[in-house]
């Protein structure tokens, strides 16, 4: 007997499989425009008539539609046309040690004696930067790993530190 529940089923099924038909020939068509892209830029291949009739429309998906991969033996330009993408660059590790947490936090540290009132972070940032310390891409992130280590430098405002010296 074929209840409701069956109906459902099969109506489900039949839905999945249109759509696993339909992103495949998305996929095809897709894939199509980048040819015609690479052709369009590079207009060195000669069009032979065989591949103009595979530039025509296609028509709707129906039973005739092919599947992908009978229309790429079916498609000539598809066989000579090769992708090379080159990997993306990988950003460049920062590498933090001790040692140059240690030469900011001195430089630092000089920097708020000598100037005796507030500093501001981008001061900061651009006398790093000058002396070649400037190794991390958040100057907050910095601050923080130097306030650790010397609790005498304060963060008093929204991006302004100085230098309150325990002896006072």
């Amino acid at each position: 007997m074929f209840t409701e529940r069956d109906a459902i089923k099969q109506r489900l099924h039949d839905i999945n499989e249109e759509k696993t038909k339909l992103s495949k020939e998305s996929l095809f068509l897709l894939n199509r425009l980048r040819e015609l892209d690479n052709l369009e830029r590079n207009e060195k291949l000669p069009i032979t008539d065989e591949e103009k009739r595979t530039l025509e429309p296609i028509s709707t998906p129906t039973s005739e539609f092919r599947s992908l991969p009978e229309q790429q033996e079916k498609t000539p330009i598809l066989s000579k046309l090769t992708y090379s993408f080159e990997p993306r660059r990988q950003p460049q590790a920062y590498k933090q040690t001790e040692r140059d947490i240690e030469e900011v936090l001195e430089n630092i540290k000089t920097l708020l004696i000598q100037k005796g009132e507030p500093v501001s972070r981008k001061e900061i940032k651009e006398m790093l930067r000058e002396k070649g310390l400037l190794n991390w891409a958040s100057v907050d992130y910095m601050m923080k790993k130097v306030m650790k280590l010397d609790p005498s430098i304060k963060k008093i405002h929204r991006g302004f530190f100085e230098y309150a010296s325990s002896d006072v």
